[in-house]
């Protein structure tokens, strides 16, 4: 009915496909979703902008007549439809029935019943090991019959393949996205269906990310970690933590230093955005401030490659148009809602043409990605032990990913005054070429400050008062001590002469 009824009114159609311009995928989905609905249709598209891939959403009224201009069509949870089903196949394009009752009208499908709530999910990537998940089963479970076939369903009445079919249709029962297992099925199962060449399609630059290093940590301490980093041989990222003040401080220059040595030994920077509680309201303002805190960086011969950004800056207009200042994103976990509604048409981060590195999805629990065909950044914080360090690096030895390193392709950074760019293995900053070469300066200790009168004062009270700690300790100590051996002798005095004097008198009175 909804089909029809949008036939028989071409203009309101016309008006509502103009936003449809053709893509590599379509997703189609009914009018009345819940609040699941939106969040398993955000990790869709979220999936598919990893991938590489644009999508476009619509409801099956407004995107029938547009079916040609993609190169797969998904059918989210859809309910059977004859008429709907024979245009879709009339189309010739690439399907993938997710869930629902749709795939009864574009194949025989035989239906599994009593299949209970849930069901256990089986999975492997690129001939690795098996995985294994409780997942959610959809009101009404299909068996596909094809020849493509991966993964499997166990449900309590069978078991079907995860996704079954042939090189034109396809068919996953499941509908719910939020476990690991299932996300890493589907985006493997999207990247076999949209490769259009032999064999499998190809692994992506993955990435290992030191997370979190603040400017004034101990730079000793940043420094063995980096050498445990080089002695492995593995390119690996540095995600920096704004600074945007006291940037000429001689702490500040003695972490430059060490960040500036990491650039010698296949490390590259990249700056993350400060934590914020709230919306950023003055893009201006904010831009400014990073620009300040990119200049920290410059000024001492650093210079980051990237920006690191939370992962739900990728429904954000505003966070796209700024991460358009650099060529290279990471995206990290944030605790935000993504700004995804029914009003949702497409994967607007698609169109943004930045180099993004996803969060890995870590099925094994060992940090590293299991599905290779996104790229994803591996993270580790800077605070971990050197023991807990080495056993993460002895797992990357040892796993069969590859790492990529930053200088392995061109990059460019912008700030409001500034242009950071990397090119033929060389770095310009506002056009003048800059060198990456590591020379140790030593730390100044005369440093004048320019402190007021208020913050000498302040300053000098807080040597002098760890100079009284430590005289306080001690002079507790020998205090303390004084009284232990005030006590010992007056238990000598008292008690010991007593008893020779009771004695004496014993022995007199005995005579």
């Amino acid at each position: 009915m909804t089909l029809i009824l949008s036939l028989s009114l071409p203009a309101a159609a016309a008006a509502q496909e103009s936003a449809l311009s053709g893509g590599d995928i379509l997703l189609l989905h009914s009018q009345s979703l819940d609040e699941d609905d939106l969040i398993n249709l955000r990790l869709l598209a979220d999936a598919a902008t990893a991938l590489g891939r644009s999508l476009d959403l619509a409801e099956p009224g407004e995107g029938v007549t547009h079916l040609k201009d993609y190169k797969l069509v998904i059918c989210y949870d859809l309910e059977a439809d004859p008429i709907l089903g024979r245009r879709l196949l009339d189309s010739q394009t690439k399907l993938l029935a997710l869930g629902g009752e749709l795939i009864c009208s574009l194949s025989p499908a035989q239906a599994l019943s009593n299949a209970g709530d849930n069901g256990v999910l089986t999975a492997a990537f690129s001939g690795g090991e098996d995985y294994g998940a409780i997942v959610s089963l959809p009101r009404t479970l299909y068996r596909l019959e094809g020849d493509y076939q991966s993964g499997s369903l166990e449900a309590l009445t069978g078991t079907v393949p995860f996704c079954a079919g042939d090189d034109s249709l396809r068919y996953i029962p499941l509908t719910d996205m939020s476990a690991d297992l299932t996300r890493a099925a589907l985006m493997w199962a999207l990247s076999e269906f949209l490769w259009e060449y032999g064999g499998q399609p190809p692994q992506r630059g993955q990435y290992w990310v030191l997370d979190n290093v603040y400017a004034y940590m101990p730079a000793q301490e940043l420094l063995s970690k980096i050498e445990q980093l080089a002695e492995v041989k593995i390119p690996f990222v540095i995600s920096v933590n704004p600074t945007f003040q006291n940037g000429d401080y001689p702490a500040m220059g003695q972490f430059c230093q060490v960040l500036r040595y990491a650039q010698t030994v296949g490390g590259a920077v990249i700056l993350r955005v400060p934590e914020l509680r709230a919306k950023i309201s003055d893009w201006a303002t904010f831009s400014t401030r990073m620009t300040e805190a990119v200049t920290a960086l410059t000024d001492h011969g650093v210079y980051p490659l990237g920006y690191d950004v939370p992962y739900s800056w990728l429904w954000e207009e505003d966070a796209l148009t700024w991460m358009r200042r650099s060529r290279t994103v990471f995206l990290h976990a944030d605790e935000a809602q993504a700004n995804f509604t029914r009003q949702t048409r497409r994967n607007i981060a698609y169109d943004n043409y930045n180099n993004l590195i996803f969060p890995v999805l870590d099925l094994a629990k060992g940090g590293q990605n299991t599905v290779l065909q996104f790229p994803a950044a591996q993270r580790i914080p800077a605070s971990v032990s050197a023991r807990e360090l080495e056993a993460n690096l002895q797992r990357v030895k040892n796993n069969r990913n590859s790492y990529y390193s930053l200088w392995d392709s061109d990059q460019s950074l912008w700030a409001d005054n500034l242009h950071l760019s990397y090119h033929a293995d060389a770095v310009t900053l506002n056009d003048e070429l800059q060198s990456l070469r590591y020379t140790p300066e030593p730390y100044e200790e005369n440093y004048d400050y320019h402190r007021n009168m208020l913050t000498r004062f302040t300053v000098s009270i807080q040597n002098e008062s760890h100079f009284l700690i430590g005289l306080v300790t001690v002079v507790t100590v020998l205090f303390l001590g004084m009284i232990l051996y005030a006590r010992v002798q007056a238990r000598k005095y008292f008690f010991y002469p007593r008893e020779k004097g009771e004695k004496q008198s014993e022995e007199k009175g005995g005579k």
